[in-house]
């Protein structure tokens, strides 16, 4: 099957013309089937391997590194972006003097672990004004005792585009460490290796462009990082050893390798992690780069073809992802309107935000702009 059989196919479910991935991605009907073999032993776990489930975990670890071109050692599972940022504000080294950047406009989950350290360990955080994507823009504002930058790679509400290579390579001149969320772009887009090596901290939602259910994310982590951040939990499930049932009262300090030390508790969850695995295959079936390019060329149409007259578009025209923001008199009004002919959207900081994805279609979009 091509392109639009396998979306046709895998994404028969939507009711709607959904142009709302960035608040909640539909998963695709092949994670229906694997929810569907799930279920089954959730409700009769008879006989149910205790090595099927345990590796679970380590099989979704496998898709994410494909999915960024890592090693699967670097990637830990977490619940949401928030818990795994935090982890890195509480734990990260950092002298007195060393300053944390976050930005005006940022969605909270990069700002409001950094307040909370700020609280507790009394480190010294500066919120600058909203991230401009060109370098000159961080060459001009960085603190000389900037030690880490976090911000997202797509903005939420706006959909503009961080140039991470240019940004990361800077800031690794200058000894900072860069930790994004791209919570916004993974899975509507590549992160590109030459990206990825500027990027000491990558933090992802797998719940939105990446098409899982509701309740985990990852992260990926440097080996240097994995040094210098200790494992906080007792998560027995990532100890050494923990495939062997015999001897789970051995209480191994040591973990298995990498980033696994991380995990979240009850890391093989199967039912999300089941679904997810179903997402994944399919994106890296039909792979990032021709999704990135389909999107980018609804978005173009997008843009080449509405009411310029009627909306102001917020995202910067030539340097956005898959998100477009529209300024509208009354947005809630607008939303109620485009909800009435089946056009799901969202509202965001006072603006309507379109999100643009692989299931979409252009005669979608020609519908999307007639409403308008």
């Amino acid at each position: 099957m091509n392109f639009s059989e396998i979306i046709s196919t895998e994404f028969s479910a939507l009711s709607s013309l959904y142009f709302n991935s960035a608040y909640f991605g539909p998963s695709p009907q092949r994670s229906r089937k694997k929810l569907d073999l799930v279920l089954k032993k959730e409700f009769d776990p008879s006989f149910y391997p205790y090595e099927n489930w345990i590796h679970k975990a380590e099989e979704l670890r496998g898709l994410l590194a494909q999915l960024l071109d890592c090693s699967a050692d670097c990637i830990a599972h977490g619940s949401s972006s928030s818990d795994n940022i935090s982890l890195l504000s509480h734990f990260l080294p950092l002298n007195a003097d060393d300053e944390v950047i976050i930005f005006e406009g940022e969605y909270p989950s990069n700002v409001l672990p950094w307040l909370v350290a700020a609280e507790n360990r009394k480190i010294k955080v500066t919120q600058l004004p909203p991230a401009q994507s060109d370098l000159q823009w961080f060459k001009d504002h960085l603190p000389s005792k900037a030690k880490v930058v976090n911000l997202s790679h797509i903005a939420f509400d706006s959909g503009r585009k961080m140039n991470l290579k240019e940004i990361g390579s800077y800031l690794k001149q200058r000894g900072i460490y860069f930790v994004v969320d791209c919570t916004q772009s993974l899975g509507a887009m590549p992160i590109q290796k030459d990206e990825l090596e500027f990027i000491d901290f990558l933090t992802c939602s797998t719940y939105k462009w990446l098409l899982g259910p509701y309740g985990h994310s990852f992260f990926y982590i440097t080996e240097e990082l994995q040094k210098m951040i200790p494992r906080m939990s007792g998560n027995w499930i990532v100890s050494k050893g923990v495939e062997n049932v015999n001897e789970l009262t051995h209480y191994h300090l040591e973990t298995l390798p990498g980033a696994r030390k991380y995990d979240r508790g009850q890391g093989p969850n199967m039912v999300n992690l089941s679904m997810l695995a179903g997402s994944l295959e399919l994106l890296l079936e039909l792979g990032l780069e021709k999704i990135w390019q389909h999107n980018q060329k609804l978005t173009e149409f997008f843009k080449e073809n509405y009411n310029s007259n009627q909306y102001e578009l917020l995202t910067p025209v030539d340097n956005h992802g898959s998100i477009l923001s529209l300024k509208t008199e009354n947005p809630f009004e607008l939303s109620e309107k485009l909800k009435n002919h089946n056009i799901d959207v969202s509202i965001r900081e006072s603006k309507i935000r379109l999100s643009f994805h692989l299931f979409n279609n252009l005669s979608q979009v020609e519908k999307l702009l007639s409403v308008l």
